[in-house]
């Protein structure tokens, strides 16, 4: 579990950069511009421009709910099991909702 108040504030920081990223990736697409979903870690780039809205939406969504985790002291609480979010997944991808087996478990049944 993390606890160091400056490792938190780095990851809060990387989650509100990533939220920046994602609204400015919706932006283009709405304005008719093509976005790499890839490059965002948001999906595939052969899906419709629809689907990536939707995508890009459910991404900023998730990115919401975290920042407000920070907020209320439940940063690195698994959305879907209640469980903890491994230290190591939490510092590769801060905006994380899942644990990794809850992740694994929406992989297979499509549900991401």
């Amino acid at each position: 579990m993390i606890e160091d108040p400056t490792v938190l504030r780095r990851l809060k920081r990387q989650v509100l950069d990533k939220g920046q990223s994602v609204a400015l990736a919706l932006e283009k697409l709405m304005n008719g511009l093509d976005v790499r979903l890839e490059d965002l870690g948001a999906g595939r780039d052969f899906e419709s421009e629809r689907d990536k809205r939707r995508r890009l939406r459910k991404l900023l969504d998730q990115i919401d709910r975290v920042v407000k985790s920070f907020d209320a002291g439940t940063f690195g609480t698994c959305a879907d099991c209640g469980g903890r979010i491994e230290d190591d997944r939490l510092r590769e991808m801060p905006w994380t909702s899942r644990c990794g087996a809850c992740f694994q478990k929406a992989v297979r049944e499509g549900t991401l």
